[in-house]
Parts: structure tokens; C-alpha cells; sequence
């Protein structure tokens, strides 16, 4: 009980540490980095390197691959795991540290937060890309979206560390089990899916970047407004 009790003061004072590097910027820029919505461009960069680059067929696969994943981590986490577990969210009210937590626009989220669902979704995507596409800037973009997602959920204190952790773990998981399922049943399709355009014109690994680039310039701008 007592390494238990250490673990949970431990993962308090991470979030709080987090929490507290609060600032009006920062916290417009945080709330609208941590939205569903403003990444669907960066979706459908990555849908456009997909039917550039390879047989539609592949393209579909990976594409429905990744909603598979999102659906399956999705249900895990927020249907099965966190009612079962009962963790209370740090900015939820009946939390007897919510009175300690930075909140955002009112913003408090559902009831329970372990795991997290954000942590399992992104990572869940952003390591299947990595395993299928093999390249470096979009391993970099994945990752570093990926990271800075879950990030912005224990700003917004809707998250303790340890929820990421194992939503991260979950979504690493759920893709190498995908992963390594689809190479055994579709091992040609995999390959290629692993194996660059010939045609230098058809690589887009430069598209997805540069519109996370972009949806990045317009949150920093946009969060200068008061």
C-alpha cells in the first residue's frame, strides 16, 4: 500500500507540476491544440500520401486500419476500463485535489480519465503510420503530435501522468498487434505499404508535415488573441 500511495502522490505532483505552467496564451493554444476537429486537414493529408503513393487498395487498408484502431481503443478505454477502475478525473469536482487544478474554459471532461482515450487513439495511430510507412518526417510529425496531445490533456488537467502512460501503452499495444496481424494476412500489401513510391512525384511525405506546420502557426496565432 505504501509504493502504491508513493506512486499516486507521485503522479499527482506530475500533473499539478504541468497544470500549474499556466498562462492566458498558453491556455487558449492548449484547449485548441487538444480539440478533435482542428486535426481533420492533418487527416486528410495523410489520406492524400496514401492514394498518391500506393494501390488504393493499400490505402484503404491502412486508412481503415487506423479508424479500427481508433474505434477499438476508443471503447476499451472509455467503455470497459474507466468504469471499472472509477479513477476520478484530477479537474473533477469530486476530486479532493480539483480545487488545486488550473481549468480551462470550464472545462472538466467526463467523470472518470483513466486511461486516457487520447493517449490510446493518437498514440494508437501515430505508432501504426510509423510501423507501415517508414519514414522519417512522418514518424517525427506523428510523434510529435502524438506527444504534444497527450501533453495538453494534463495542462488542461483532465489527465493525472499515469493515465497517459497507460492509454500510451494501450495504443502501442493495439498497433503492433494490428500491425503484425495485417503482415501475416496481407504480407504483400504490408510490404509494399513499407516500401517508398518509385516515382519521387508520388512520395507526399512532405505533405502531412508541412500541414501540421501550418495548424500549429494558426493555433500560436489565434491563441494571441484574448
Amino acid at each position: 500500500m505504501a509504493i502504491i500511495q508513493t506512486l499516486v502522490n507521485w503522479d499527482t505532483n506530475i500533473l499539478l507540476s504541468i497544470n500549474s505552467l499556466h498562462s492566458p496564451f498558453w491556455d487558449n493554444f492548449m484547449f485548441l491544440y487538444s480539440g478533435r476537429t482542428i486535426w481533420i486537414p492533418l487527416y486528410l493529408s495523410l489520406a492524400v500520401l496514401l492514394f498518391r503513393g500506393y494501390n488504393y487498395k493499400i490505402a484503404l487498408l491502412c486508412i481503415i486500419s487506423c479508424l479500427l484502431l481508433v474505434c477499438f481503443n476508443d471503447q476499451l478505454t472509455s467503455t470497459f476500463i474507466r468504469p471499472f477502475v472509477g479513477r476520478l478525473r484530477p479537474s473533477n469536482l469530486e476530486n479532493p485535489i480539483s480545487h488545486l487544478v488550473h481549468v480551462v474554459n470550464d472545462y472538466r471532461g467526463g467523470r472518470y480519465g483513466f486511461p486516457s482515450a487520447h493517449a490510446s487513439n493518437c498514440w494508437g495511430v501515430a505508432f501504426f503510420l510509423i510501423y507501415c510507412l517508414r519514414s522519417r518526417t512522418i514518424s517525427l510529425t506523428m510523434g510529435l503530435w502524438a506527444t504534444l496531445t497527450v501533453y495538453s490533456r494534463m495542462y488542461l488537467g483532465v489527465h493525472y501522468f499515469g493515465d497517459i502512460l497507460v492509454g500510451t501503452l494501450l495504443g502501442l499495444a493495439s498497433a503492433a498487434t494490428l500491425y503484425y496481424t495485417l503482415c501475416w494476412w496481407k504480407p504483400d500489401m504490408m510490404t509494399q505499404l513499407r516500401t517508398p513510391p518509385v516515382n519521387e512525384k508520388r512520395q507526399l511525405t512532405w505533405l502531412p508535415p508541412t500541414v501540421y506546420t501550418a495548424i500549429v502557426v494558426i493555433l500560436l496565432v489565434v491563441s494571441l488573441i484574448p
